[in-house]
């Protein structure tokens, strides 16, 4: 694993984080998924490294263009998924539809078919809904791009927002009106990930042209949106300091091609972009975090909670290594 030239932090012995983690990464054998149990490597964008010991969890899929089988907790809006869309409560203010139920972690694990690995996926709309909230009409919808067409569910948004990519609003709000424009990884089958970066923070719709025709091809893919981190060209540091808090991530390693799925710990939106910069990544997106940073690991695919003092998982039982607040959620990301 080639990494850039390494200096020691102040009072550090032995091997740099950096290394050891390459180490470790390449030590996995076959497997997916490792814990850091020891400190995470950090390279900021003025190339100085430093570390940090929060805690949390980085899983690594190895051949990624060859192996990545990635799939959306979508919305049919038939059956068990159609209970949203028959709520009038579940409008916001505005009129639009929160058609897609949430989900603890267990129960969106089982709903997208008991895969190897889950992770919450994209932010949420949090607004006052006509019957109260999210949490009272167990209804919401995922902000920025979020398409599955791994299933022949690739165009269900257009009946919720007229749109191919998006199943709400298209931007990032903490509840008011007030929206930022998000960061699209698309995940292929089978394919090299790639993130489509908005042009400035009022770019809300730069998935469409890609989404687009990545659904006239045919081409079977996820979509999720969420803060950039890192985009070819566009790796200066990010300036968001925090808060400090659980977080979910993903990034891609062109060189080494390998998919990373960070969750967990407490971090700064920076210093989870440090990490996959120091692991080589310029392809990287910040998903929900907080409250909302999950991940759930199936047992009998070889799950375990690996590395130096790991922590067990809150929500753990006989099927699966699960580890979240449990708090319900539209979206949810999951790779087999």
């Amino acid at each position: 694993m080639e990494q850039p030239p390494v200096t020691q932090p102040r009072g550090h012995r032995g091997p740099h984080p950096a290394q050891r983690i390459g180490v470790a990464v390449h030590q996995v054998r076959g497997r997916h998924r490792q814990h850091i149990g020891f400190p995470a490597p950090m390279l900021n964008a003025a190339g100085n490294w430093y570390e940090s010991n929060n805690g949390g969890r980085l899983m690594i899929i190895k051949d990624a263009s060859q192996r990545l089988a990635p799939r959306l907790l979508a919305d049919s809006h038939t059956g068990y998924q159609a209970r949203c869309e028959r709520d009038p409560r579940a409008r916001t203010g505005e009129g639009l539809w929160q058609a897609s139920e949430i989900y603890t972690p267990i129960e969106a694990w089982y709903a997208l078919g008991r895969p190897t690995i889950a992770i919450n996926a994209n932010f949420f709309d949090v607004r006052g809904q006509q019957g109260g909230s999210w949490k009272t009409t167990g209804c919401s919808s995922p902000l920025g791009a979020y398409v599955d067409n791994t299933r022949g569910l690739g165009r269900t948004n257009a009946a919720v927002t007229g749109t191919l990519p998006y199943a709400g609003k298209q931007g990032l709000s903490g509840g008011d009106e007030r929206w930022m424009a998000l960061s699209t990884m698309i995940l292929p089958v089978k394919g090299a990930p790639f993130v489509v970066p908005p042009r400035d923070d009022a770019d809300f719709d730069a998935a469409t042209p890609v989404v687009t025709g990545l659904l006239d091809k045919g081409t079977r893919f996820v979509a999720v949106a969420g803060i950039g981190l890192l985009a070819p060209g566009d790796t200066g540091q990010l300036n968001d300091p925090g808060p400090s808090a659980a977080r979910t991530a993903i990034a891609y390693v062109r060189d080494r091609d390998e998919m990373y799925v960070f969750q967990g710990g407490s971090y700064t939106p920076d210093q989870i972009q440090d990490l996959f910069r120091g692991l080589g990544s310029d392809t990287a997106v910040l998903l929900d975090g907080g409250g909302s940073s999950a991940i759930v690991l199936r047992r009998d695919t070889g799950g375990m909670w690996a590395g130096a003092g790991s922590p067990r998982g809150s929500c753990d039982t006989m099927a699966v290594l699960c580890d979240s607040r449990e708090r319900a959620q539209p979206a949810w990301l999951a790779f087999n």
